[in-house]
């Protein structure tokens, strides 16, 4: 379709720029567009675009992404968006497990918040008798906290400690570059 038929097309209707979008798309994308008239009767336009699979040659394959191979969790309670990010990440080769979410606990968090919360996820479990058991972990007494790790034996700490140094440079690195 040549310019002079989209204005005389979109002349028909003043002030109607669909068409010049339309055939703006179709000719960035390698396509073609055209339109069909007969007086009295109407016009059916059309338009024809390559939407083929591109090959390995095209980009990278899902084998050969730095993410590949990798695991993944995709978390969200709506299942059309959970389907949509799980397929996107299968395809760059994640092997994805993705579940529902109807609930969620952020940080940092009280006993009482959790206890709450827990009622609901089991109802009829028996979680003691809301008086608090003295968590200091889940209250955010930071020094009280420690106490109980340290309680809880050297392997906890160690695992910590190891945990905390293993992301700590990452985590670091990520607030420089942000």
């Amino acid at each position: 379709m040549n310019s002079g038929m989209i204005e005389v097309i979109a002349g028909r209707q003043p002030g109607n720029k669909s068409i010049e979008v339309i055939q703006s798309l179709v000719e960035f994308m390698q396509g073609t567009i055209g339109v069909e008239s007969v007086p009295g009767e109407g016009s059916l336009f059309w338009c024809e675009v390559d939407f083929s699979i591109g090959t390995e040659a095209d980009g990278e394959t899902a084998t050969s992404h730095p993410i590949a191979g990798r695991r993944g969790l995709v978390v969200d309670n709506h299942p059309l968006a959970r389907s949509i990010l799980q397929s996107q990440l299968e395809t760059l080769g994640v092997r994805v497990d993705a579940v529902g979410m109807d609930d969620f606990l952020s940080k940092p968090i009280s006993e009482a918040i959790l206890r709450h919360t827990l009622k609901r996820w089991f109802p009829g479990a028996d979680l003691g008798d809301g008086k608090s058991t003295g968590s200091a972990i889940a209250d955010g007494d930071a020094g009280a906290a420690f106490r109980q790790m340290q309680a809880a034996g050297p392997e906890l700490m160690t695992r910590l400690v190891d945990l905390f140094l293993d992301n700590t440079a990452d985590s670091l690195e990520a607030v420089r570059v942000g």
